[in-house]
Parts: structure tokens; sequence; C-alpha cells
């Protein structure tokens, strides 16, 4: 049994969605590290690689904020998570992408389009 070097499964957005995210939110609080990099699909390795290397698109519904973390929710593809979402950006002070599950206060916004492709982020 080989421990796989895969540490996580996501939808990576381009470089264009990435700057699209980006831009239409309101307000990152001042400080706040950006990441808006990725939808967790799952931890480790995709258990069906066929997608692998698929470009897909995601929408995002809602913009969620608590004092840790803000994320984007989207639909279009499936995750692990209870709320798929991708994290946009956590505070400084502890906070870190797991903790966009946490979010409980989430806003509507006219539905956008992102792209990416899913990806196996491996370990550095």
């Amino acid at each position: 049994y080989k421990q796989s070097d895969v540490l996580y499964s996501c939808v990576l957005l381009d470089n264009q969605s990435r700057a699209t995210l980006l831009s239409m939110v309101d307000e990152i609080p001042d400080g706040w590290k950006v990441i808006a990099h990725h939808m967790t699909i799952n931890l480790g390795e995709l258990k069906d690689k066929t997608d692998l290397g698929k470009q897909v698109t995601l929408t995002v519904e809602e913009i969620g904020l608590s004092d840790m973390a803000m994320a984007a929710q989207v639909e279009g593809y499936p995750s692990k998570n209870a709320i798929p979402h991708v994290t946009i950006a956590v505070n400084p002070n502890g906070g870190k992408p797991v903790m966009s599950n946490d979010i409980t206060k989430w806003q509507d916004v006219k539905p956008f389009n992102l792209t990416g492709v899913v990806t196996e982020i491996k370990k550095a």
C-alpha cells in the first residue's frame, strides 16, 4: 500500500476566472490573505480519474463571510463539502481555507460563471 502524494483534488480556477471572482466581490476585509484558487472536490486523489484534466464551469450564486473566511458558494461540479465553495480570502489572524465550511451568512449575488480544470494537487 503506497500512500498517495496527492493532497487534494479540485477544480483549479483559470487566471481569468480568478480575476472575475475577485472583481465581483464588493470588499475583501483589509489585510486578509487572498486565495480564490480552487473548489475542493475531495481530500486525496480522485477515485474516478475520468474527469482529470477536464474543463468545467462553476456557477457562483452566493458570497459568504465569517470572521475567519470569505467564500463563493458554487454549483456545477460535485464536492465532498456540504456547501461546495471557492475560498476567496482568509483572516490573517488564524483563518484557514477549511473555515469556509463554517460560514453561515450567505448573500445572493447575480449568478456568474467560473471555469477551471479538474486537477489533483500534489504535496509540495
